[in-house]
């Protein structure tokens, strides 16, 4: 990946010590899950997978960054609405794809 706008990358082993302005980025996740004996497992895995998502987003904003390094910030709020937008409607295809029904099974002959 190079940014062709700014001239960011491929992002080498020592980047981190190379770039000159980075951002941090925090957030805050609480998950409970108050059964005995699968609380700590379900919880880990919860962070796990919001983790997995943030970073994924952190990924794709890097990547995109050509798309929106020029925008004030209505524009920035539009794009970023446009982005939610379609990955709203590609969480609910997936999730209908998901919730197809299955084929009815026959139904059973009755005795006289």
């Amino acid at each position: 990946w190079k940014s062709e706008k700014t001239g960011r990358g491929p992002l080498t082993g020592t980047w981190m010590e190379e770039q000159e302005t980075m951002m941090c980025s925090y957030k805050v996740v609480e998950a409970g899950f108050g059964v005995w004996g699968l609380q700590g497992k379900t919880e880990s895995f919860i962070h796990k997978k919001v983790r997995e998502i943030l970073v994924v987003g952190h990924i794709q904003a890097v990547a995109w960054l050509d798309d929106w390094i020029a925008m004030d910030m209505r524009a920035l709020r539009e794009y970023e609405a446009q982005k939610n937008a379609e990955a709203n409607a590609s969480i609910a295809k997936s999730a209908h794809h998901d919730d197809t029904p299955s084929q009815a099974l026959p139904a059973e002959e009755e005795d006289e």
